[in-house]
């Protein structure tokens, strides 16, 4: 998609509709993980295989660091509720 948003000059659309996705994915993990950390969540393995896919959605639009950063606070949070 980025050539073509270049080539049809809409790249400023583009980067703008990837800033909010990465900013929605985000927020919706940020969520996620705090109800997993707080045990609110009744299966956590699924709930952490939901945010692994929202990871690879990230890095699917080219976000690699927040997908990188997703998935360390995925594997923080998982690692945290097996020791719980």
């Amino acid at each position: 998609i980025r050539i073509a948003a270049h080539i049809f000059g809409i790249e400023s659309q583009r980067s703008q509709l990837v800033q909010s996705a990465i900013d929605r994915i985000t927020t919706f993990v940020d969520l996620t993980i705090e109800a997993v950390n707080s045990g609110e969540v009744r299966d956590q393995s699924r709930v952490l295989a939901h945010v692994e896919t929202l990871a690879k959605f990230l890095t699917l639009i080219d976000a690699t660091e927040p997908a990188r950063t997703v998935r360390r606070r995925a594997a923080a949070a998982g690692s945290l509720a097996r020791t719980a």
